[in-house]
């Protein structure tokens, strides 16, 4: 007995070590920041702000920035970049030397030294931009500074044509030929991942018996008469309808998964992470597959 109760002792700790090993590298899959956001704080100054998730392992943080939205990986060039942090920082002050429209991303470097380049349009890059405006005082320091003289009969300089770039930059790209279309999602099959499959759709225990009354009533309807039958495209209308009225903290948290489980159905990744994301610290370990299975399918979308 005694021998048998050493040798468990010894094995304890040769697996150990493996196990939480093997937890830091899965928890590290994906270092992806969340909840981004940034706004002007002073005079050629504005402060990005972001969210760590739990877990979250990185070597360092990259931010970049850009005059244009940020929104593939080609984007991630070094002449974009602007800082490297500490991952552990959720906030930084950007010093611009300019006016103008400014969009930004964080992106974590890995612990392997690889840039982990998934981009979620406001998860970890924004979508609207900051905007900075001279005032009446700098612009006319600015004049002054650039104002020259010119001697007597001298002409001055014939101005530049003027070039509407933001009118340009609000114009749509032109459609793609259908047979383009056509060849890219050809193209697209060979590649797609078959281990990628869906989740099966997840109910609490407390809505699969049917309530009552109140909030917890109306929930349970919508999820038999819509959700459990797979008409996840009403579901979404009615869980949104739903979430539009003032709730208990405790039934709005469950709907908005829901919410983000009709989204995931219905094809709609990024709003299913957005959903998931916003839960993430009240459902930590229901979530994480949900996250995982979504960001999955969103980089093969």
């Amino acid at each position: 007995m005694k021998k048998f109760s050493l040798l468990s002792f010894f094995c304890f700790f040769l697996v150990l070590p493996v196990s939480f090993g093997f937890s830091d590298e899965k928890n590290s899959d994906r270092p992806l920041v969340r909840s981004i956001a940034a706004s002007p704080v002073a005079d050629k100054k504005i402060k990005l702000s972001w969210s760590l998730p739990l877990d979250f392992q990185a070597e360092e943080l990259q931010i970049f920035a850009s005059n244009s939205p940020i929104v593939n990986k080609e984007d991630l060039t070094n002449e974009n970049k602007i800082a490297e942090i500490k991952s552990d920082k959720t906030y930084y002050i950007v010093q611009t030397t300019h006016y103008g429209d400014f969009y930004f991303a964080v992106v974590a470097k890995t612990q392997s030294q690889m840039l982990y380049p998934l981009l979620i349009p406001s998860v970890n890059t924004t979508v609207s931009p900051v905007r900075l405006i001279a005032t009446g005082r700098e612009l006319a320091k600015n004049q002054k500074k650039t104002e020259r003289t010119y001697e007597e009969g001298q002409m001055r300089e014939i101005p530049l044509p003027y070039l509407d770039i933001l009118e340009d930059l609000g114009r749509k790209p032109n459609p793609l030929d259908e047979k383009v279309i056509k060849a890219g999602k050809s193209l697209a099959g060979e590649y797609e991942d078959s281990n990628k499959k869906l989740l099966e759709p997840y109910i609490f225990e407390v809505d699969s018996t049917k309530a009552e009354n109140g909030d917890d009533y109306f929930l349970y309807s919508i999820l038999k008469n819509y959700f459990q039958k797979g008409d996840y495209s009403k579901a979404k209308t009615e869980l949104k309808n739903f979430l539009g009225v003032n709730r208990s903290s405790y039934t709005t948290n469950r709907a908005i998964f829901y919410l983000g489980e009709s989204y995931y159905f219905c094809g709609d990744f990024k709003q299913a992470l957005t959903m998931f994301l916003s839960i993430e610290t009240v459902y930590p370990s229901l979530t994480r597959k949900w996250i995982d299975s979504a960001l999955d399918l969103y980089e093969i979308e």
